[in-house]
């Protein structure tokens, strides 16, 4: 309903215009406003951002390829949000460093996830 609604709104805004610092130990390095049409970097720089204007606000960590997506659902009352991550496959030269990877990358995702939760349940309140 409109309550909800206004929540989603608010929560993207926070997204937007107030970003955290880091996420699982990853420095926020740039954010691209899709609704803007700008990208801004955690120095101040900001940046045109080609392509269609729409609710959607990617973070892009400092680590190489990973990056965390958030937009409205068009069709429910809810936001989606999107983990990206990759690991260097010059780190995968054996079994057990696959294993560590997946580890690794599992631990940071789930750190993503449980930091965004807290996050957005502050910029709802």
């Amino acid at each position: 309903g409109r309550e909800g609604a206004a929540e989603i709104a608010k929560i993207m805004q926070a997204f937007r215009t107030v970003p955290p610092d880091q996420m699982a130990g990853m420095a926020v390095a740039r954010v691209h406003d899709f609704i803007a049409g700008e990208v801004h970097a955690r120095s101040g720089a900001t940046s045109p951002l080609a392509g269609e204007r729409q609710q959607q606000v990617m973070y892009e960590f400092d680590r190489p390829g990973w990056r965390l997506v958030a937009r409205p659902s068009g069709t429910e009352p809810k936001i989606k949000f999107y983990l990206f991550g990759v690991v260097p496959p010059e780190r995968l030269r054996s079994p057990q460093s696959l294993a560590a990877a997946r580890s690794e990358a599992a631990a940071t995702v789930n750190r993503l996830a449980t930091e965004l939760d807290e996050f957005a349940n502050r910029a709802a309140d």
